[in-house]
């Protein structure tokens, strides 16, 4: 049965027709996607965070935000050095992932640690102007321990604690607090469950 050439032409209009809303409000959904934005990090009325896999600085206050980052890897976790001029980080170029020393501007990038392992920038420790980190380097088994490096790459120190992914220091450098146990960095909001961590506190004084 042959169709006439017309009632193709009108066939084909009424699907561009019908069509065209969508197809407008998907685009326009795509284009005002804002993604995710992760890990952010303040330092006084500046904030750091990632989004698509580059590290961006912001005001608190809102506004126009700057990636500061453009490698062909990805960046994570970035932290604030105590006097806010430098920022560490994960950097995972190269198929590794280590820590990893900026300018707050994102200029003057340098390497700190070298392991083939997954190093995690965790946080500074004021009281020792040096970076707290995670990494399975010196374990027999899948879990991590913590460690304190310069932002130059020099005095590594690993801390006398047998097992810790996440720590966080007491102001004076006397205590830590911290969790033993590392956890997926997946999005189950509010969660509770079988795998919520435990906080545990180490005074280095008393040992």
């Amino acid at each position: 049965m042959l169709v006439p050439k017309k009632f193709l032409h009108y066939l084909l209009l009424v699907i561009v027709v019908v069509l065209t809303p969508f197809i407008t409000k998907s685009a326009e959904s795509a284009t005002q996607h804002k993604g995710i934005m992760m890990y952010p990090d303040v330092y006084e009325d500046t904030v750091a965070f990632v989004y698509g896999g580059d590290i961006w600085i912001a005001s608190t206050e809102g506004g126009v935000a700057t990636r500061i980052t453009m490698h062909d890897g990805s960046e994570a976790f970035p932290r604030f050095s105590p006097d806010g001029s430098q920022i560490a980080f994960v950097g995972s170029y190269d198929g590794n992932s280590d820590v990893y020393v900026m300018n707050r501007y994102g200029g003057d990038i340098t390497r700190v640690t070298f392991h083939p392992g997954y190093d995690q920038v965790i946080d500074w420790v004021p009281s020792k102007d040096k970076i707290l980190f995670s990494s399975s380097r010196n374990s027999h088994s899948r879990f991590n321990r913590l460690f304190l490096i310069s932002p130059d790459g020099t005095g590594l120190e690993e801390l006398p604690l047998p097992e810790a992914s996440y720590g966080a220091f007491s102001p004076e450098g006397k205590q830590i607090v911290y969790n033993k146990v590392s956890r997926e960095r997946r999005n189950w909001k509010r969660y509770r469950g079988g795998t919520a961590q435990e906080l545990y506190v180490y005074n280095f004084e008393t040992q």
